[in-house]
């Protein structure tokens, strides 16, 4: 009992108060329950309730049951000689409990999200499309052209959007390599100091002999601009800015919500400002996708910067801590998986034998990940690489090979429209279905095709259910999958199957006939 109040000595306890040691609302709760016991009453029973210990620098939880003692067995209350008292500490029960529901709230929420996510990119894919083939018609110096532009780079911004919801959810591809930390802080670090603005005084504090990070270069440096960001927002603008590294290790399992971190070696990076800090009834709430403290602000964003963070980080198999004190600031401390140098020796072994293969013509199995690309024009570039000139795109497309007969398969009909127009438009022979079904009965009559390209999510039957019987029935046939999911979520589901290739949504005119064009050169 003097551990749970944290007294040292009994001589303390005597003569003193119970309610000394507690907050208002807990001694409410005792004054209620104590009334309780003395109104008028023919039966009373135990009572027990949850009470909040005050300590200096932490609250502790105590479940207090009171049980009143009788002098007979009549238990009225003319007969009470006495209440007894028992406390159990609960503080960490009570930890757990929340760390899961919140757990659970993320993880629903982020299924939540992948599932709008999917549903936008099928919206999106059209929308993108039909200004492609509505810009063919149209030519540059044309005030329609400008208009239908705005419109394909407002879909694009739209686009920005889902990518950060398929973040959140873990549902975005990575490419993640073997990195030293310190080199892409550095490499960033002209282009962190103009995200912040002169008036915030970035400082870095480099951690010496670190072991590597296996992180998506692109994907890192967006959750560090987004935490440089709302460290600048909390600061409004104006503060230091301080981004530290360490090696740290954990030698016990950890606790993030429902998930437990198993102990090992880990990088942790340090993002600490001087700002307004995060108020205690927010913090279990700042990952959570649209929520914000900065309502009705001009600028403040979509909410989404931090369970963007919260995504990506948890893809890297990494783990957040956050401190924060009100009117001192706020840290954000960022644990990623620690690689050491043999590991990395291992990556540059692998990329020597890439090399070599390239050089002696064999077909490299790993894919050589794009060229870092900086967030600058990043509606163009950094989220999907569609261009906004549909000119751009036929240009960009290769003369086809030969006049290829396609089965396309897609439930949703702005899609499907779409993507037949385009394809007939560059000579391809296309026949169109509505469902994995109606795809069967076509191919009941009609044979002649040399590609199939399905959707992955449809009533009935899914994209690769559908593959894997028109491979019985046309065991040459090559099949493009798309999907608004990630190729990496889906790739373990199609691994077995032969002459399979990938297109996300949402997908431009450009991305459609370029990805026909290689599937059939191949």
């Amino acid at each position: 009992f003097l551990d749970i109040l944290g007294v040292p000595s009994t001589s303390q306890l005597l003569n003193n108060y119970l309610t000394n040691y507690l907050d208002e609302e807990s001694i409410a709760k005792i004054k209620k329950q104590l009334a309780s016991f003395k109104a008028e009453s023919t039966k009373l029973q135990p009572a027990y309730f949850d009470l909040n210990l005050k300590e200096k620098n932490k609250t502790k939880i105590l479940r207090l049951y009171i049980c009143p003692l009788f002098s007979s067995t009549i238990q009225i209350k003319e007969n009470i000689k006495g209440i007894v008292l028992f406390c159990l500490d609960t503080t960490e029960q009570k930890n757990l409990e929340t760390q899961f529901a919140q757990a659970q709230k993320m993880q629903a929420m982020g299924q939540l999200a992948g599932g709008i996510a999917h549903d936008f990119n099928n919206l999106l894919t059209a929308m993108i499309g039909f200004c492609d083939l509505l810009q063919q018609r149209h030519s540059i110096g044309d005030s329609s052209y400008a208009d239908i532009m705005q419109i394909k780079q407002n879909a694009i911004c739209a686009a920005e959007l889902v990518r950060q919801l398929l973040q959140f959810s873990r549902k975005q591809p990575l490419q993640p390599k073997l990195n030293d930390i310190t080199d892409i802080l550095v490499t960033f670090t002209p282009l962190l100091k103009r995200t912040v603005g002169e008036q915030v005084e970035l400082k870095f504090h480099h951690g010496e002999n670190l072991d590597n990070i296996k992180v998506d270069s692109v994907q890192f440096l967006q959750v560090v601009l987004n935490l440089c960001v709302n460290a600048k927002d909390a600061m409004n603008k104006k503060g230091t800015l301080t981004i530290s590294t360490q090696k740290e290790t954990l030698l016990e399992p950890y606790h993030f919500g429902a998930e437990v971190i198993e102990s090992g070696s880990f990088i942790r990076m340090d993002i600490t400002d001087t700002g307004c800090g995060i108020p205690l009834e927010n913090m279990s709430r700042i990952f959570e996708p649209f929520f914000s403290t900065k309502q009705n602000v001009v600028g403040s964003g979509t909410g989404l910067g931090l369970a963007t963070v919260y995504g990506i980080v948890r893809q890297m198999e990494g783990f957040i801590k956050v401190k924060s004190t009100i009117n001192v600031g706020t840290t954000f401390s960022i644990y990623l998986p620690a690689y050491p140098a043999q590991e990395l020796d291992e990556e540059i072994t692998k990329k020597n034998l890439q090399t070599l293969n390239d050089k002696r013509g064999r077909a490299v199995l790993t894919p050589t990940p794009a060229p870092l690309k900086t967030p600058e024009n990043r509606e163009e570039k950094l989220i999907l690489g569609l261009s906004l000139n549909a000119a751009d795109d036929l240009a960009k497309t290769p003369e086809d090979i030969d006049k290829t007969r396609i089965l396309l398969v897609d439930d949703e009909n702005s899609v499907r429209t779409f993507a037949l127009r385009a394809l007939r438009k560059k000579g391809y022979d296309v026949v169109g279905c509505n469902s994995a079904e109606n795809a069967l009965e076509t191919l009941e009559t009609d044979k002649n095709f040399q590609l199939l390209i399905t959707d992955m999510v449809m009533p009935g039957q899914n994209g690769i259910e559908l593959a894997k019987q028109v491979l019985e029935i046309l065991p040459n046939i090559k099949i493009i999958l798309a999907s608004g999911y990630s190729e990496d979520i889906l790739k373990g589901e199609y691994a077995d199957i032969d002459n399979m290739s990938f297109i996300p949504k949402p997908f431009s005119l450009s991305d459609l006939t370029q990805k026909v064009y290689e599937v059939m050169k191949s």
